[in-house]
């Protein structure tokens, strides 16, 4: 039994409800506890902006996120589920019995019916959640494969790459030297303030370029901004981090780059929502606050393969998949329509409300900045660091556009 039918069976036996989405919302909200102040912030969907997602989940077309499985898994009220199912008539318990069974080959009893829908209900999740840490697991066998892969390459440079690390090692150190112990305490404080966080340290630098005066979301951001810059970059070489050099209004420079790259390798042909300087990408400053549940969704359609027998696959890897095999002779009649001509055509893009659509030009960004250099490039795809962070960091729309700047900063600075 998939999520989609669970649901549907609920919504005509146990909580009907005028439309989806408030069938969506009420069900949710009713079989989980949680705090009343934080639901429009974790329980799925009880904000209006939800509501595509809501009637997609239900129908089938995409799949609940992770986050929102954990967290309808780990705050399922059993009490809530039995009040649920027993407050329900007779004929209708006797309807849902029937309807398992027929359906599903599932057997149930009047006494054991509450139970056997929470138990559905979790098996759905737990699914979901499996398949999401597979993937993740999946993703992280590859790029070991892929660094043992450079490592091989790169072996015969070993030695000079070593005499080159130490210079760079004593220059490191005699930086560090240079900082008055006051400016090294205050690094030291910040890193251990914000340690859990310290994956998205390099997007502080972004956010000090983009809004040096501005009250983030992120925490992390605004105290970044308040020290002064010697404990700014103290922070950033204590961690390793490179310290990042912007010309003026380079995010609009890098874009137009972005956009011409794009046009070449095809992955756009009729529709090109990056004009007026990328704004419908740039307007995700008025957003900043939206959460991300989904950060990086498993909706896209894979490219048929007799040794792998995967439907759906995240963006990068659509990307990189339609790239690959569209100049294949046996394999290009299975490659569908260019990436963001998809997005456009199956994610109503051009309908959507605002703050939707500039989340998925971020995704869409930071997407294909990590394919492009693979198939064209303006500089040597060697010497390309990517140190936008992993999209599933992103808590906020905040991060998702920053980060996809600095996917934008990394493929195109220095060229």
């Amino acid at each position: 039994m998939t999520l989609s039918e669970y649901l549907k069976i609920c919504r005509e036996y146990v909580l009907s409800s005028k439309n989806v989405f408030e069938f969506m919302s009420d069900f949710f909200r009713t079989i989980t506890s949680f705090d009343d102040s934080d639901d429009d912030e974790t329980c799925p969907f009880q904000t209006s902006r939800n509501k595509s997602n809501a009637i997609k989940i239900y129908g089938g077309e995409r799949k609940l996120s992770y986050n929102h499985a954990v967290f309808v898994r780990t705050h399922i009220d059993e009490d809530s589920f039995d009040r649920l199912i027993d407050g329900l008539d007779d004929h209708v318990k006797n309807n849902l019995i029937e309807v398992l069974y027929n359906n599903f080959k599932i057997d149930a009893t009047f006494d054991e019916l509450s139970g056997l829908m929470c138990k559905l209900l979790c098996n759905c999740l737990d699914d979901i959640i499996k398949d999401k840490e597979k993937k993740n697991k999946k993703k992280k066998i590859t790029q070991k494969k892929q660094d043992n892969k450079t490592k091989k390459e790169t072996k015969s440079v070993v030695i000079e790459e070593n005499t080159v690390k130490i210079s760079n090692e004593v220059n490191e150190n005699n930086k560090k030297n240079n900082y008055s112990p006051e400016v090294l305490n205050k690094a030291n404080n910040f890193c251990i303030d914000y340690e859990d966080e310290k994956d998205l340290l390099v997007l502080c630098q972004i956010a000090k370029y983009i809004a040096p005066r501005h009250q983030h979301v992120r925490e992390m951001y605004t105290a970044y901004l308040r020290l002064e810059e010697d404990v700014q970059n103290a922070i950033m070489e204590i961690n390793e981090i490179p310290i990042l050099s912007f010309e003026e209004l380079w995010e609009y420079v890098f874009l137009e780059y972005f956009r011409e790259d794009i046009e070449k390798l095809g992955l756009w042909t009729d529709t090109d929502l990056l004009y007026e300087g990328g704004k419908y990408f740039h307007r995700a400053k008025y957003y900043s606050n939206m959460n991300i549940y989904d950060p990086d969704p498993v909706i896209f359609p894979s490219v048929p393969s007799f040794k792998i027998k995967v439907k759906e696959v995240d963006l990068i890897e659509y990307i990189d998949e339609h790239l690959y095999y569209r100049d294949d002779k046996e394999m290009s009649k299975y490659v569908g329509e260019p990436p963001f001509d998809w997005m456009v055509n199956n994610l109503a893009l051009k309908r959507c409300d605002e703050s939707e659509l500039t989340y998925w030009m971020c995704l869409f960004i930071y997407s294909a900045c990590h394919v492009i250099p693979r198939y064209y490039g303006r500089k040597d795809p060697c010497k390309i660091d990517h140190n936008a962070p992993n999209l599933d960091l992103a808590d906020y729309l905040e991060d998702m556009y920053y980060m996809a700047l600095l996917a934008l900063y990394d493929i195109y600075s220095n060229l």
